[in-house]
């Protein structure tokens, strides 16, 4: 399905992307098919940052309310349906801005689904964004899930993470790297060199002394 495609990330014009999300939006209000709701909303998610690429104040207003009613829905058919959550929590605070009276939508999405990387890899992002501002629970939370991902996804995508987060937060997870397996962090050190940002990793010779520096 169309949702499939758009959930691996796979490219299409934003013209096709607005034509399968305008179908969606006339066929999801009356149905509880959960398979059916997930695609659509993810063809519906997918529309919004379509429309914030473009920058179509009016557009974006519409795909908004389309894209929060898919999730309403979704969640009232399936409430333990992680992206769901996820996307109701991306939807309100690109619209009210990130506080922590939204973080309860965070933490659901954690509580229905912790261990599903396609969902960890769009929340995680997010979740580190604000990880200062985050409850010690959902910090722990989006800790866990980091080191999660260094473990199955790209290099590149873990290492932008990190490279995003404040010295302080970057500190207080390095230790945490050695439950890492050894060979995994010692490609995320590359990367991270690779970003001009230069750390002493647990288990790892010293900066001076890393194979790949000679």
């Amino acid at each position: 399905m169309i949702g499939d495609r758009v959930a691996r990330g796979d490219t299409f014009r934003p013209d096709v992307i607005r034509a399968w999300a305008g179908r969606v939006e006339a066929s999801l209000g009356a149905t509880c098919d959960v398979p059916y709701l997930t695609h659509g909303l993810f063809i519906l998610m997918k529309a919004l940052e379509v429309e914030r690429e473009q920058a179509d104040l009016a557009a974006l207003d519409r795909r908004t309310e389309a894209a929060r009613s898919a999730a309403v829905r979704t969640l009232t058919c399936a409430p333990t349906h992680s992206f769901a959550w996820l996307s109701l929590y991306w939807i309100d605070t690109a619209r009210l801005g990130a506080g922590t009276a939204l973080q309860g939508l965070l933490a659901q999405s954690y509580r229905t689904g912790p261990k599903e990387m396609w969902i960890a890899v769009r929340r995680n992002p997010l979740a580190m964004n604000i990880f200062e501002e985050l409850s010690p629970e959902l910090q722990l939370r989006a800790v866990d899930e980091f080191l999660d991902l260094v473990q199955v996804a790209p290099f590149d995508f873990t290492a932008a993470i990190f490279t995003s987060l404040a010295p302080e937060t970057q500190a207080a997870i390095l230790p945490r790297l050695a439950e890492v397996p050894i060979d995994r962090r010692r490609f995320l050190a590359r990367r991270l060199e690779s970003r001009g940002l230069e750390l002493e990793i647990p288990g790892l010779p010293a900066r001076d002394e890393r194979p790949w520096r000679r």
